[in-house]
């Protein structure tokens, strides 16, 4: 990273405050404040020198990280927590989890991060409420590889943000899509995407786009996306002698698949794909419906729908839900000034990566086995923590208050771990 710092009066070493941000959010801290309270300890500056390599005096207040996040350009370590799903590409990590054994499946969606009562900085998005007050807030599109495992790592983002100078229209997420679907293209030309995307994409710019970079896709499809494509579809799927197939599930829900074929909308051919979901118990109806560019038949109408389309939700559940919800606080604003809110979003989506890799995988196990205890093959960190607040919360008991052994910081062992994914049925 840059360190627009000068140097003569630098107290404290760039990586030092990159690892510390990043230590605060694998502990899940919640707050800058709680992080420099919980970190206050000798054994923890000794730590921090052995995870550095180099002599630390003092651990750096949470003022100095703020000050040193408000000033790196935020694309700088947005590129980290890219290069990281990138690693895991090359290894090979995630081709058992494509869809039809070719693609790799990429949602997008918006979220909002924080809001203000008072205007935040020049490009804040606005909303008026019906009682008169008025909110500003910063909201960001994301695009995270999911796995329809539970998986969910970055493939860049653009945050939504009105144009400096004045604007006479609000911008909105659908339009900073082509600026963030022309990073990943550019960072993964070779890549097979399929894109899931929602309703608000059902439009010719964004299939235009999807089309030039080759991309596959899954767009959820309202009666108000395309009226006219809408209603050719519902012509088709609701005449007489149309295909279906009906399935129970083992909870009596009853799974309709209805598809149409050969939808002509300007220069694109699509397919429609229908799944209406009925329960018995509730008399409850759901209803999923996709645009797709796959073509829909008896034999992968329920893989199109299930495995596909139907796979975006892990965006808003594996991937937002979890880093507000569940200790990342993603809409808590940990600093306002210059690149400092949009630089801890990308060390959330770091943490986020790496704590996947120490849930998920064999590594707790091997870790285990190394260091002489016994425990069956196959160990999840998940199996022995229980939950990711668990592992947080046993990762800052230990960096706060025992000095790392020999075997932790063993490079060359850990340079030849292959951990591999361990999934269970929760």
């Amino acid at each position: 990273m840059s360190d627009f710092r000068l140097q003569r009066q630098v107290t404290f070493k760039a990586r030092q405050l990159a690892v510390q941000t990043m230590l605060m959010f694998l502990e899940l801290s919640g707050s800058r404040r709680q992080f420099g309270q919980d970190m206050g300890t000798d054994e923890f500056r000794a730590n921090l020198a052995l995870l550095l390599n180099e002599p630390v005096d003092r651990v750096s207040s949470d003022f100095e990280m703020n000050y040193f996040l408000a000033g790196v350009p935020d694309h700088e370590i947005a590129e980290i927590a890219v290069d990281m799903t990138g690693h895991l590409l090359r290894q090979r990590s995630l081709e058992d989890y494509r869809f039809q054994d070719e693609y790799y499946l990429v949602a997008f969606d918006g979220t909002e991060l924080f809001h203000f009562h008072d205007p935040h900085c020049s490009r804040c998005l606005v909303r008026k409420h019906s009682n008169g007050v008025t909110d500003y807030f910063h909201s960001v599109l994301e695009a995270k590889l999911v796995t329809n495992t539970g998986l969910a790592f970055t493939m860049g983002c653009e945050f939504i943000e009105n144009p400096p100078g004045g604007y006479d229209k609000q911008t909105c997420e659908r339009n900073h899509f082509p600026d963030l679907a022309r990073k990943i293209k550019k960072r993964f030309p070779r890549l097979p995407v399929c894109a899931l995307l929602d309703s608000l994409y059902a439009c010719e710019p964004i299939l235009d786009i999807l089309l030039q970079y080759h991309w596959t896709f899954f767009i959820a499809f309202k009666e108000g996306s395309i009226p006219t494509l809408y209603q050719e579809a519902m012509r088709q799927i609701e005449r007489r002698g149309a295909p279906v197939l009906r399935e129970t599930l083992d909870d009596d829900r009853v799974m309709t698949f209805r598809w149409a074929c050969n939808l002509e909308y300007r220069k694109h051919t699509l397919h429609a794909i229908v799944c209406d979901v009925h329960n018995h118990k509730t008399g409850e109806d759901t209803r999923f419906m996709y645009l797709t560019d796959f073509r829909p038949d008896q034999k992968n109408i329920k893989e199109l729908i299930n495995l596909g389309g139907r796979q975006r939700f892990k965006i808003e559940n594996i991937g937002f839900n979890v880093q507000k919800n569940c200790g990342y606080g993603l809409e808590h604003c940990y600093g306002t000034k210059g690149f400092a809110w949009k630089n801890y979003y990308h060390f959330i989506q770091i943490a986020h990566a790496l704590h996947q890799v120490m849930l998920h995988t064999d590594l707790q196990g091997k870790l285990l086995q190394e260091a002489g205890h016994a425990a069956p093959t196959g160990t999840s960190a998940l199996g022995v923590f229980t939950s990711l607040k668990n592992l947080a919360k046993c990762l800052a008991a230990s960096l706060a208050n025992r000095i790392l052994n020999a075997f932790a910081l063993d490079a060359q062992f850990a340079a030849v771990i292959r951990p591999r994914w361990v999934f269970n049925s929760t």
